[in-house]
């Protein structure tokens, strides 16, 4: 039954036209679906293992590169609540 959950899940994800992207507590990609491989440039299987800010980048043009905000949540720990 979990593996039908997991298959039914993982689907999901695949199918959904926003891009998604997992990351770990170390702040590595574990997950990319289609559609975020198509705004990276980056196929999930170069990607996955690889740490989000190699994957993900986050560019301001005042001030350049930047860190991206869910890392830096990482980073310190932080609880982020959503406004409801």
């Amino acid at each position: 039954r979990q593996r039908e959950r997991d298959r039914w899940f993982a689907a999901t994800l695949e199918s959904i036209a926003d891009a998604v992207v997992a990351v770990d507590l170390d702040g590595r990609v574990f997950f990319m679906n289609p559609v975020a491989e198509g705004l990276t440039g980056v196929p999930a299987t170069d990607g996955v293992g690889r740490p989000a800010a190699e994957v993900l980048r986050l560019a301001v043009p005042s001030a350049g590169e930047v860190e991206l905000p869910v890392l830096q949540a990482l980073r310190r720990r932080d609880i982020v609540v959503l406004p409801e």
